[in-house]
């Protein structure tokens, strides 16, 4: 039996790396990697795995991180239970590849809630330029609107911004009306759904 196990991002730390001019090798981008989790967190990065996308130098790309220890005891369970382990990732990345369409072209946020975290990522033309994790405080729908209104400071766009939302908890939630930003769910099965484009 093949094991497909997807994290929530309670247990995913995301970081962003900036584009540089270095080209690396798998072995040394992870240690970059390392050094740039570890400003952040401290030592306690040493025990985590690491894993980068998989992008060109001159882009930015996102870096995840999981302790060492879970990633062995998911391994060991599916040893002792005669599964195969084919895959190990954040719940983002299956859901990245799910919605690719209607991220690959143009200046896209895409925010997905779970049920403890807030993910708000800000994508051009399908590559990731930022990405920010919040534990989420009880008013999702207020919540994303002050990171919107925030990043909307922070960037001042000369045109209204596309936020997709994937909230299938929260289908039937109505999604807040901010100023300057055009939001649209994505993922459901009724006439909010934003269709793909073929």
């Amino acid at each position: 039996t093949l094991l497909i196990f997807l994290l929530a991002s309670d247990f995913v730390s995301y970081l962003t790396l900036p584009a540089h001019n270095i080209v690396m090798n798998g072995e040394e981008k992870t240690e970059y990697a390392r050094a740039a989790y570890r400003e952040v967190y401290g030592n306690i990065v040493d025990s985590w795995k690491i894993q980068c996308e998989d992008a060109a130098p001159n882009q930015t790309s996102i870096i995840v991180a999981i302790d060492q220890e879970l990633f062995d005891g998911v391994v060991r369970i599916s040893e002792n239970n005669n599964l195969q382990l084919i895959s190990l990732q954040p719940q983002l990345m299956p859901l990245f590849n799910r919605f690719k369409n209607e991220l690959k072209t143009g200046n896209i946020y895409f925010s997905v809630i779970e049920s403890g975290r807030l993910l708000f990522a800000h994508l051009i033309d399908g590559h990731f330029q930022s990405l920010r994790s919040l534990a989420l405080n009880g008013d999702w729908q207020l919540q994303l609107e002050s990171i919107a209104k925030r990043e909307q400071m922070l960037v001042e766009p000369k045109s209204s911004s596309t936020l997709l939302v994937y909230a299938p908890t929260y289908k039937n939630t109505r999604l807040p009306n901010i100023n300057g930003w055009m939001i649209k769910h994505i993922g459901l099965k009724n006439g909010t759904d934003f269709k793909k484009s073929h």
